[in-house]
């Protein structure tokens, strides 16, 4: 295992290597992945959007993260999913960690295959860059054409992907001991706009500006009105 971890670290270093040479990519007008890097996917007609979400070990730090999402180029016929996936290859695991989106907690799952997706993931990410985020399905760059509609390539026993609404588990995979961490709930907005990444145990959905200062009033009256009742 060891030995092929070793393999997918120099096949990544020397990527970067080549897109160095390349020039810098601009990752505001184009879309291209590095080592650590978690992308988010929006699929399910003839165009899909993606957005690499920056490193995830910023993104997975246990606080709560949002981003803005643009579903415009994905509009369609068919039913439009959400989907993620990343891979690093960290210090202390050496053989590569993977990240995948799933309906289930990693308590929840069994028979996933960390190393298959690290396969998938490390050669996808590291070969794919074009301009804008938004790219044909039929291409051979494009989410589906390397990871499918669901499962990420058969890589995961359970539902990847989600709808606009609804909540995906963030779950980190150990290449070397198949172990499963859950690391964070990925909640997208009713209309697909917003994603909001929030550590295990935080809410996810934040508060409207609304409550914040209609709680804020409140507390301001009550402190009012237990001054006056001290007073008389």
């Amino acid at each position: 295992m060891n030995k092929l971890g070793n393999v997918f670290k120099a096949f990544a270093v020397l990527a970067l290597a080549v897109v160095a040479g390349l020039g810098t990519v601009d990752k505001a007008h184009a879309f291209s992945m590095n080592i650590g890097d978690l992308a988010f996917a929006l699929y399910g007609n003839d165009t899909e959007y993606l957005l690499n979400l920056g490193q995830s070990s910023s993104v997975l730090d246990g606080g709560t993260h949002t981003f803005t999402i643009n579903p415009s180029g994905t509009t369609g016929a068919n039913t439009v999913y959400f989907s993620m996936v990343g891979f690093d290859v960290p210090d202390a695991h050496p053989n590569g960690t993977t990240i995948a989106a799933s309906v289930n907690p990693a308590s929840s799952v069994s028979g996933a295959q960390p190393q298959f997706l690290f396969n998938s993931a490390a050669t996808w990410g590291l070969t794919t860059s074009f301009t804008g985020n938004t790219i044909s399905a039929a291409n051979s760059q494009s989410f589906t054409s390397t990871f499918g509609s669901d499962g990420l390539a058969g890589s995961w026993p359970v539902s990847t992907r989600g709808l606009f609404g609804s909540t995906l588990y963030l779950v980190g995979g150990d290449v070397e001991t198949g172990a499963l961490t859950t690391l964070a709930t990925a909640f997208l907005s009713q209309d697909g706009t917003v994603l909001t990444i929030a550590g295990v145990g935080v809410p996810n959905v934040p508060i409207p500006a609304a409550v914040i200062l209609f709680g804020t009033g409140l507390a301001g009256l009550v402190g009012v009105a237990r001054r006056k009742m001290i007073t008389t």
